[in-house]
Formats: C-alpha cells, sequence, structure tokens
C-alpha cells in the first residue's frame, strides 16, 4: 500500500528535448520515498486509490495553482564557498582565489566549521528544488566526509569531490597538499570513505576525481588522477578555461 499520494498535475522529461506534463495523476509514494507508480484517471485502480488516501489521510491534494516538477540537477557547485555566495565579484580569477576564496576554503581542516556550513549549504539547495549535486569539496578529507554525511542525511544525491591541488607555483602553502604523493593518497582514502557511507544508504552518494584545475596540479598528481579514475571507475570534474589567464597558462605549460 501506498504512503502517500500526490493528487494534482506534474511535469517530467520525455527525452532530452522534451517535458510533458500530465493533469489529474496520482504519484504513488511508499515508505522509503520512493515513486511507485502514476495512475492516470482511466486507470482501473485510480479512483478506489484516490478514496483510500484521502481516508486514511495520505493524500496531497495540489491546488489548481501548483504543479510537481522533478528536482533540479546542479552540476557544478562549490561547497566551501556557500559562506560568501554573492561576495567577493570584484576580482578576476587569479586574484579572487588568492584573495578570497583559497583563505576560505582552508577553514574547512576545522571539522566542526565543515559541519556548520554544508549542513545549512545541503539544507539550502534541498529547499530550493535542489535534489542532486556534483560539488567540489576542498583538500581536507574530514570536511568532503562531512558533506557526504549531511548530503545522506538531509535526502541529497550527492557527487562529492576532494579537490587535488599540488603545484607550489600556483596554490598558496597554507593551502595545498604536501606532494603528489599526499594528494594521490588522501584521495583515495577519502574514496574509500565514500564507498563505506554508500553501503549504508540507499541514496546515490558518490566520490569523484577532481583536479581542481591545470595551474592547481603538477603533472605527477593528473597522470595519478586518471589512473584513480579508471581503477576506480569514477567521474572526473575540473575546470575549464574560465579566464583568460587560465586559458594562458594551460597553452604556455602543455604547448597545445
Amino acid at each position: 500500500m501506498e504512503n502517500l499520494v500526490i493528487h494534482g498535475t506534474y511535469f517530467t522529461s520525455k527525452n532530452m528535448n522534451e517535458v510533458e506534463s500530465h493533469e489529474d495523476h496520482l504519484i504513488c509514494i511508499d515508505r522509503c520515498g520512493t515513486i511507485t507508480r502514476t495512475l492516470s484517471p482511466t486507470n482501473d485502480e485510480y479512483s478506489q486509490i484516490l478514496n483510500d488516501a484521502r481516508q486514511e489521510e495520505r493524500l496531497i491534494e495540489l491546488k489548481a495553482n501548483q504543479y510537481l516538477l522533478p528536482g533540479f540537477i546542479d552540476l557544478h557547485v562549490h561547497a566551501p564557498q556557500w559562506p560568501q555566495a554573492g561576495l567577493a565579484l570584484d576580482l578576476p580569477l587569479t586574484d579572487w582565489l588568492n584573495h578570497y576564496t583559497f583563505p576560505l576554503e582552508a577553514k574547512f581542516a576545522d571539522s566542526h566549521y565543515a559541519r556548520y556550513v554544508y549542513q545549512d549549504f545541503v539544507h539550502q539547495l534541498l529547499s530550493h528544488g535542489t535534489t542532486t549535486a556534483m560539488m567540489f569539496g576542498t583538500i581536507h578529507n574530514d570536511a568532503n566526509v562531512e558533506l557526504a554525511r549531511q548530503s545522506i542525511m538531509q535526502g541529497l544525491r550527492a557527487f562529492v569531490g576532494q579537490v587535488v591541488m599540488d603545484n607550489p607555483e600556483q596554490t598558496p602553502k597554507y593551502y595545498r597538499n604536501q606532494s603528489s604523493t599526499t594528494a594521490l593518497h588522501a584521495t583515495e582514502q577519502f574514496i574509500k570513505k565514500i564507498f563505506a557511507l554508500a553501503k549504508k544508504t540507499s541514496l546515490t552518494v558518490v566520490p569523484v576525481i577532481t583536479p581542481r584545475f591545470v595551474p592547481s596540479c603538477t603533472d605527477e598528481a593528473l597522470t595519478g588522477l586518471s589512473q584513480l579514475a579508471r581503477q576506480y571507475d569514477l567521474p572526473v570534474q575540473s575546470h575549464l578555461s574560465e579566464s583568460d589567464w587560465e586559458h594562458g597558462y594551460a597553452i604556455k605549460r602543455f604547448g597545445i
């Protein structure tokens, strides 16, 4: 039996280019929060399920101007930058990173601070309709695991990346991996911890290989991360050509 029934109009994707609406339908949800089926008014069980849910107070009736939508998917969000959202927009990328963002992200070495920020961050994503997010974390293992844990606790489908930045020429001493070796070891430990969390939940939580961008990583780190991606069959995220500086740096370094 359905634990909850929603009655009204919902929208869903028909394919990559089309969206379709379904009016006066029933959306049936089980105790785990999973949609088990949807019923149109022409379905033989429609009236019985609608009446039973209404009598047993398991029915949510959408108003004429209310619609049910699929959860939004955020394909790129920096979780540790939540405290400066909408702020610190006055500098070009390389100056912005060093003046505002690297100092902020370095604070996530404090796991209590990470829990405080990420608890609110995940809540805000969900409250605005985002149910899946591809996220950058920081270089800190414990903080990134906390981001995954908060996602599981609050019900967010999470793809979490432990940032790698080991290039001493382009990253500050106070916020960088000590070496490519330590960066790769920390990344693999993070992967194993997220896999362990994933075994304990029905929600999707996936570790993501995350070289921050070309300037932040040595060749050794990039090569090692690619090997981890293949070994564990994981997605990879990074940045590409965010600014003239980054674009020019990559061309100069790799000659392409």
